[in-house]
């Protein structure tokens, strides 16, 4: 299936909904969800990010669609600019906070910071294929250019991929990252 948010008008109309990858009509999964945005599934959920209340904190939250459960994976993250970013593998939520990276386990629990930048290289999109988790940052904080870097989940060294890229945000496909660059 191919999932998506629908921002509403109003704090509590955002939908979230889905179609199959081969067309079709759509399924309402969320339905009145508060600023609901950044959709990504995996082989059993629909996982989310919203943001909530007058001075906004971040909540992730997932669907099981068999079951109808809605489980709070992580939630009291200050709201940021740019928009947190979040990735899941089959272990974890990764999500991007300012010039962190924090993963929390699937099914919640203690939140841990696994990669600190310095201040001014706000992290972009992050990806996971299980083994490494992938993300865009300038490559420093005064840099209009960024670099799409890796590390291996479970920790270990930092291994820059590519530098001088025109984008902060790209997506993780299979063995590929893809990202549209801003040409001058």
């Amino acid at each position: 299936n191919v999932f998506w948010a629908e921002a509403g008008n109003s704090p509590g109309t955002g939908n979230i909904k889905s179609v199959p990858k081969g067309g079709g009509a759509a399924t309402s999964w969320i339905i009145d969800g508060y600023m609901s945005s950044v959709v990504r599934s995996d082989n059993d959920r629909i996982y989310w990010l919203e943001a909530t209340g007058n001075l906004p904190t971040v909540r992730i939250a997932s669907l099981t669609p068999s079951t109808g459960e809605i489980r709070t994976v992580l939630s009291g993250i200050g709201y940021s600019y740019p928009i947190h970013t979040f990735a899941v593998d089959d272990a974890f939520v990764f999500i991007a906070d300012g010039e962190t990276i924090k993963k929390v386990p699937v099914n919640g629990g203690l939140l841990d910071v696994i990669v600190a930048k310095d201040p001014g290289q706000l992290i972009g999109s992050v990806g996971s294929d299980g083994a490494y988790l992938y993300w865009f940052c300038p490559k420093t904080a005064q840099s209009v250019f960024s670099m799409l870097q890796k590390m291996p989940i479970n920790g270990g060294p930092i291994e820059t991929i590519v530098t001088d890229i025109n984008t902060r945000y790209g997506k993780l496909m299979g063995r590929y990252y893809f990202w549209i660059e801003e040409v001058p």
